[in-house]
């Protein structure tokens, strides 16, 4: 499983450049499939309009993110600095925690330590 920041317009017949990238990490790490959440519901390739609009989570992001989450045993975390808009980032990483164990995998860090996505290392 992945989380990422937003959606784009792609999906799982035409991959955008992230998950292009995301598609080539996983069979990296092993993996032939991937499933792939994000902090935002709001679909928008516009990181503005996504900071601008007044509920860009959705009402129901969480209990997605929580019941898929619940389903794999091992997490990336992909959202960049940008995941901190409206706390979410912690949010979410709250919101996992729930779960117990994870094996949780985050990119490269952004010089903030966020993560982005250049390469994979264990989280500790």
């Amino acid at each position: 499983m992945w989380i990422g920041l937003n959606p784009s317009i792609a999906d799982e017949s035409r991959l955008d450049n992230t998950l292009t990238r995301i598609r080539s990490f996983s069979t990296v790490a092993g993996f032939n499939v991937f499933y792939m959440v994000n902090l935002f519901a709001l679909v928008s390739t516009d990181l503005r309009a996504m900071k601008r609009h007044p509920e860009p989570v959705g009402k129901d992001n969480d209990v997605h993110i929580h019941r898929i989450a619940a389903q794999f045993p091992t997490i990336f975390v992909a959202w960049g600095a940008n995941g901190r808009h409206l706390d979410r980032d912690r949010e979410v990483l709250g919101l996992l925690a729930q779960l117990g164990d994870r094996i949780s995998f985050v990119l490269a860090p952004t010089k903030m330590g966020h993560p982005s996505t250049r390469s994979i290392y264990q989280a500790g």
